[in-house]
């Protein structure tokens, strides 16, 4: 088997950068929520709960990686043994040597040839199959992972793609929503404010969205490594201004508020707070897409990315719900999310709002970039009239041009859907919130335990890891419904 392949020149992310991008994908409006799960159970079955969440999420994304690194391998391997061009068998021969000495093998962007329009194609795949895959990636969509697991099911990768866009269409309604209450809570420093409403939620929508539109047209998502590092950021922000505020006692207390270990009924709440634990840790929309672009991919190192980025998270989430639960006790459970019971006028959390608001509208073109690739490898641009084909996405000796085209025009279209639901369905948070569970333990839980059959060599383990990645699954979204234990 050939050595891991490195990849392309362009979208070399370091460590660093695609842990931040898969913190700044893990971190959404849940993160509210998570002082108020820790209130319902108590400190300590919390940390359990939060450690198991980050061990879920790391498994599965190394999972998802190492398959990123076996179907690179596997397109590498295709594209010697079928050679594309007479003019390549020198840049082949090359490669073999490098693959034979078990060096570093030429990347996919070496084997491009971008001013030629009959430059080599990707190797075979049934989703997609076009100059576009070598242009503006390097690997496989979580989709691809998903057929190469299933070649006799191809319905398998069709209702990922389903599934997917149905979360993300709703997570980016929430999104937008929880953006404009935020901008909207900081009082006279938004100046949208001064319209009053309903014009200002209105026009912070679409605020909102001319920021997603155009973040959402970049060509890949390592383009968002730097403006993502503002989510990691706030969340730091946020636990400081708690833990801050806590250690300072600026907000009393009476002793039927303050924490237990333990609280009264905690079993009967558990299966709903390990579902917000897990949940709160889901970034496997983005995880493939981040590895592709992971700068020398081995099994250790996408095993220290995994882990290390998930217990980081988890960590996190668990020291902020500490400095909450610890500051307002079980006022917790009476009040939407932590950050009600802060003031307008508090200066720490004025700042978390605003921090919170500018980490939302990054995580919108985060997400839509997963979804973005399953659209585009439905091809269904091709199925409309030719010569409307040609006016929307130009001449087709342009492939690159083409490509650009089809990115800018599906990933506006897909931040402006959410945008239009969040304008009409103002009040159905809940229902998206329930609806978006299930769906999350499908794309966290189940599909990674599909493609684990890629890389593993024994059927036993596979079908054992499965079934109860099915059963995991199930039990976490009939707790999320409300039909397991008593609902946080």
């Amino acid at each position: 088997m050939a050595p891991a392949l490195p990849s392309d020149g362009v979208t070399d992310r370091s460590f660093f950068q695609c842990m931040t991008l898969l913190l700044a994908s893990g971190i959404g409006s849940g993160v509210l929520v998570i002082p108020r799960a820790m209130a319902s159970v108590g400190y300590i079955p919390a940390a359990l709960y939060f450690f198991t969440g980050a061990l879920v999420s790391g498994a599965t994304t190394w999972v998802l990686s190492l398959a990123v690194l076996e179907v690179r391998r596997i397109w590498l391997e295709e594209d010697l043994k079928h050679p594309l061009h007479s003019s390549d068998h020198d840049r082949k021969h090359q490669m073999h040597l490098a693959l034979e000495r078990h060096a570093s093998p030429t990347t996919w962007k070496d084997m491009q040839q971008p001013d030629d329009p009959l430059s080599p194609m990707t190797p075979r795949i049934g989703r997609s199959t076009s100059f576009r895959d070598l242009v503006t990636r390097v690997g496989p969509s979580y989709g691809d992972l998903v057929e190469r697991s299933t070649p006799a099911c191809p319905w398998v990768s069709s209702t990922l793609d389903c599934v997917l866009f149905l979360h993300n269409t709703l997570a980016l309604t929430v999104y937008f929503l929880f953006v404009s209450e935020s901008y909207e809570r900081l009082g006279w420093m938004w100046p949208l404010n001064r319209f009053g409403e309903p014009y200002t939620h209105v026009l912070t929508i679409f605020w909102t969205a001319v920021w997603g539109c155009w973040l959402s047209t970049f060509p890949t998502v390592g383009a968002l490594a730097r403006l993502a590092n503002a989510s990691p950021f706030v969340l730091w922000l946020m636990m400081g201004s708690i833990w801050f505020e806590w250690l300072f006692n600026w907000h009393e207390q009476d002793e039927q508020q303050e924490p237990e270990a333990y609280v009264e009924d905690w079993l009967e709440r558990s299966p709903s707070v390990l579902c917000i634990a897990v949940f709160a840790s889901f970034w496997h929309t983005n995880c493939v897409a981040i590895a592709r672009e992971f700068q020398n991919p081995t099994k250790l190192r996408l095993f220290v990315l995994s882990f290390t980025s998930a217990f980081l998270l988890g960590l996190l989430y668990y020291f902020l719900a500490f400095g909450g639960y610890f500051t307002f006790g079980a006022k917790l459970l009476t009040a939407p999310n932590i950050v009600t019971l802060y003031g307008q006028d508090d200066p720490f959390f004025t700042a978390v709002r605003l921090g919170l608001a500018f980490s939302l509208t990054i995580a919108i073109p985060l997400n839509v970039f997963p979804i973005r690739e399953s659209v585009e490898n439905m091809q269904l641009f091709r199925k409309l009239p030719t010569a409307v084909h040609r006016r929307l996405l130009g001449p087709a000796t342009d492939p690159k041009m083409r490509a650009t085209r089809e990115h800018e025009i599906v990933g506006v279209t897909l931040v402006l859907i959410p945008m239009i639901l969040s304008l009409a369905f103002r009040n159905v948070v809940q229902l998206i919130t329930i609806l978006g569970g299930s769906l999350v333990s499908l794309m966290m839980i189940v599909f990674p335990c599909i493609v684990l059959r890629m890389i593993c060599s024994s059927s036993l383990v596979w079908w054992t890891t499965l079934m109860f990645g099915i059963s995991f699954a199930t039990f976490l979204a009939l707790a999320s419904w409300g039909f397991v234990g008593e609902k946080v």
